[in-house]
């Protein structure tokens, strides 16, 4: 059985649509004259597309790309992204072309291998990550003291978040835009 916007394993759309704002705003997406592409390699149930058109009133300016491991996901985003712009896979051993933009939430025992592989695979990639993996988490602060993230990015209120014990605060939105040497933290 898929999972739907409400299942405890959405990125929640409050959350998301924090993000998306500074986003759009910090790097000016929707003030251009083209389309841009924004791929999930983790994609879930599509709840990160769904809070990107919440917060564009621009939403066709928007390409959705998706890469999803449960194959019953794909009726989802499908309708979310086009079918030809969705492939059932693991993201990790898949080859894909370069984005505008990556936004994902991925797996946290992955978490470190996604940032590894999609960081410059966009103009501007972005990962929701606990922060045990900037703290506590071998590979985790490993890749962190290699990779200098653009902007680091912390909910202001306390939103539930995947489960009644854990709250968004015990994550944040990493950026990398390939530009910065050094991390601004953004209160969103």
């Amino acid at each position: 059985m898929g999972t739907s916007i409400n299942d405890v394993r959405s990125t929640p759309i409050s959350a998301s649509s924090l993000m998306f704002r500074w986003l759009f705003n910090e790097y000016g997406f929707l003030s251009q004259d083209k389309t841009f592409e924004l791929y999930d390699p983790c994609a879930g149930s599509g709840a990160l597309f769904i809070s990107s058109r919440q917060v564009s009133r621009y939403s066709e300016k928007i390409a959705y790309f998706a890469s999803e491991i449960r194959q019953e996901e794909y009726p989802i985003l499908a309708a979310l992204c086009g079918s030809d712009n969705v492939r059932i896979e693991n993201s990790l051993n898949a080859s894909w072309k370069t984005y505008d933009i990556i936004v994902t939430s991925p797996p946290c025992k992955d978490a470190h291998k996604f940032l590894l592989k999609f960081k410059e695979r966009a103009t501007v990639s972005v990962f929701l990550v606990k922060l045990s993996l900037l703290s506590s988490d071998p590979d985790g602060m490993s890749f962190f003291m290699h990779n200098t993230p653009s902007a680091i990015l912390f909910p202001r209120e306390k939103i539930p978040f995947y489960s009644k014990r854990t709250n968004i605060e015990d994550y944040c939105w990493v950026v990398f835009d390939g530009e910065s040497n050094s991390s601004s933290i953004v209160w969103l």
